[in-house]
């Protein structure tokens, strides 16, 4: 079966508080989880936000990159997936979360 990938409406999204300076980075610009600097809001509020033209284009964007890094980086990792479901004797699946980073330009 071919490899099929879910985007989920709704979720959390961790906004920074601080102003991101690419020509200095900072600890706090890397984060997982809640702190003082950190907002979590619902990702539908960050499409709104970006409003319509700009979320189609984020989110166009993601589609892509995600194809791509599905489409190269699971053979690399696992091998041709034919001689893999040969090999075994179980039906199963993988469940692959990742994090999204948006920059200025998205």
């Amino acid at each position: 079966a071919p490899v099929r990938a879910f985007l989920f409406e709704e979720g959390i999204v961790l906004v920074s508080t601080r102003r991101h300076n690419p020509s200095k980075p900072s600890q706090a610009d890397m984060f997982s989880r809640y702190s003082d600097t950190v907002d979590i809001v619902a990702l539908p509020m960050l499409w709104r936000a970006l409003g319509l033209q700009r979320a189609a284009e984020a989110k166009s964007k993601l589609k892509i990159t995600l194809g791509e890094l599905f489409g190269t980086a699971l053979p690399q990792s696992f091998g041709d997936f034919g001689a893999l479901a040969a090999n075994r004797s179980f039906d199963c699946f993988d469940l692959f979360g990742l994090d999204v980073m948006f920059g200025e330009d998205l």
